[in-house]
């Protein structure tokens, strides 16, 4: 608790300039974690439906079909 409220009396007495920088880069970071996050999904997903459509190759290929569009909306 002490440790706590010691970070806390240093970030009041740190400059308000300091502290948005510091916000803005943990926001890119953030931001580039969350675009990677969507990107091995979408690979995930896109790698799945590849392997069931191997097994199905005289079929229609209908159950694939949709998938890829939710995960766009990550």
């Amino acid at each position: 608790m002490k440790t706590l409220a010691l970070k806390l009396e240093q970030l009041s007495d740190a400059p308000a300039a300091e502290i948005l920088d510091s916000l803005r880069q943990l926001e890119r970071k953030t931001s580039l974690v969350f675009t990677l996050l969507k990107a091995s999904v979408y690979s995930i997903v896109l790698q799945q439906e590849i392997l069931e459509g191997n097994g199905d190759e005289g079929g229609e290929g209908g159950e694939g079909e949709g998938e890829g569009d939710d995960t766009l909306g990550l």
